[in-house]
């Protein structure tokens, strides 16, 4: 009888283990995240894969949906031609969904409401028509340098602009400061120092993993669960040779790759958001700010922009 009772209490013990192990590693499956990337189509002179959508190429190559945010006004860089016919591949592509990133690419808020939706309206009028030639829609947008503003007011009115005209409003979570590394990555290709480039890259990988653990920590701490992360990237070579990598990575820790419609279903992104600076910090960090602007200062920090800073010092002296 006492064998009986400890066999059942050892098979009780073993479930109720065995049901913990599942439920972590069933918790690390339901990791997801769209990528979205601004800046589209990007502008990258010396290297001999510009005006090839040489950043597409590899988007297909992983097989991942991505969500674009059009800069309108690049498609008029250069050759303009070839600039067209590249996101006319973008937009055929099943794997893009599609936003504006606005015309001119400026600060809001250095400008005025007026000026902004004016530019809004002027990179419409080139990317809509080109969407509804592939059966697709500009539903997205994404201020440049994720600049609501500069303050209550710049940020309400630009709000309620954007649901007048059926543009959702993109947020994100996760982001690298890709642009700085890529400044130091292009000017390493440049002068063929190509080993200093290979270590930025490394760089560039370990710091975006890094934040995103960061990311998944508090939002663990704050809702409990895993959030559908938004990561926010940019048309840039750095990540056309090492987005694969971090991909993988993530991958290899449990993420699956959504579409950016999938992701904006996570209530997180319907929280209210009363973060009125112009600077453009996560939106986990903006629908919390009064409890996490401490955090700002934990965030993994690979000193990326003060090696910007002194490179464009020394192209500047």
């Amino acid at each position: 009888m006492v064998f009986g009772i400890r066999a059942k209490r050892f098979a009780m013990r073993f479930f109720l283990l065995f049901i913990g192990v599942f439920s972590v590693v069933f918790s690390q499956a339901q990791q997801q995240v769209a990528i979205t990337m601004d800046d589209i189509e990007q502008s990258n002179s010396f290297l001999q894969e510009d005006y090839k959508a040489a950043m597409l190429d590899t988007i297909v190559s992983l097989d991942i949906p991505v969500a674009i945010l059009i800069c309108e006004g690049h498609l008029f860089q250069g050759d303009s031609t070839k600039r067209l016919e590249n996101i006319k591949r973008w937009m055929a592509n099943p794997l893009i969904s599609l936003g504006s990133h606005t015309f001119s690419h400026r600060y809001y808020s250095d400008t005025t409401f007026e000026f902004y939706a004016a530019d809004i309206e002027k990179g419409l009028k080139i990317s809509q028509p080109l969407a509804k030639s592939f059966q697709k829609e500009i539903n997205y947008f994404r201020f440049p340098f994720n600049c609501l503003g500069k303050d209550s007011a710049q940020h309400h009115a630009m709000r309620q602009y954007l649901k007048e005209n059926n543009l959702v409003l993109t947020p994100f979570s996760v982001e690298s400061e890709d642009w700085a590394y890529n400044v130091l990555y292009e000017h390493c290709l440049s002068v063929g120092d190509s080993v200093k480039a290979k270590e930025i890259g490394r760089r560039y990988v370990v710091q975006t993993l890094k934040m995103f653990a960061f990311i998944d920590s508090i939002c663990h701490a704050l809702y409990q669960r895993d959030v559908k992360q938004i990561y926010l990237c940019h048309d840039l070579p750095i990540n056309e040779h090492y987005l694969p990598q971090i991909v993988e990575a993530l991958k290899d820790d449990g993420y699956s790759f959504i579409t950016l419609d999938e992701a904006m279903t996570d209530e997180v992104y319907q929280s209210e958001d009363t973060y009125y600076k112009k600077w453009g910090i996560s939106w986990i960090y903006r629908y919390n700010y009064n409890q996490l602007k401490g955090q700002l200062k934990n965030e993994p920090n690979d000193n990326i922009y003060l090696e910007y800073e002194a490179l464009m010092k020394s192209i500047r002296n």
